[in-house]
């Protein structure tokens, strides 16, 4: 045996299972057939493997629905808002019925959007804990056009959770167990 297949058997599955996760997000083939094909045979390992891609499934599923929700409502508060504005400086006659219209639409949609917000802090929240109480890094969930997305929610103000949403994630996440 050779020393690296000995390196290979002797980490834990924590150690390998974010190792290969790591590979997969890097689309590294060699680093995962290594880190498979030395596993020891017992389940522990290909377990955390399992877990930690299922878990991340279910994030980006949750996160993807949330994101697009929000891409839709946002982009219609954004015309309904520049339409009012855009009237607003052109000095437009306030009564005017396609203007009243764009701006009832944005008054409705900004609580509808605090709503998508808040069901994205909920399924980001679930998926930290998630990660804590795993000992994962939560690094390993982060996206760079996710991270782009959350910066265009407001930073001065504290994102509220929506209660039922985190339910739910947390309820998936906890049928994600690890054993290590």
């Amino acid at each position: 045996m050779d020393i690296s297949e000995k390196c290979y058997q002797e980490i834990t599955p924590r150690q390998r299972a974010i190792a290969v996760y790591n590979a997969l997000k890097r689309k590294d083939r060699t680093e995962i057939d290594r880190l498979i094909k030395n596993a020891p045979k017992d389940g522990n390992h290909r377990q955390a493997i399992l877990a930690i891609v299922q878990a991340k499934k279910v994030y980006d599923q949750f996160m993807t629905k949330v994101i697009n929700d929000f891409l839709v409502v946002y982009g219609e508060l954004m015309e309904a808002l520049s339409f009012c504005v855009g009237w607003d400086t052109a000095d437009g006659a306030i009564d005017n019925k396609e203007y009243k219209e764009k701006c009832a639409i944005s008054e409705n949609l900004k609580p509808v959007v605090a709503q998508i917000e808040s069901q994205l802090a909920a399924v980001h929240q679930a998926m930290r804990e998630w990660c804590q109480k795993n000992e994962i890094p939560v690094e390993m969930f982060s996206e760079p056009g996710l991270s782009c997305f959350l910066s265009l929610r407001s930073a001065d103000k504290d994102s509220a959770v929506d209660s039922q949403m985190l339910n739910i994630a947390r309820d998936l996440y906890d049928g994600i167990t690890l054993s290590w």
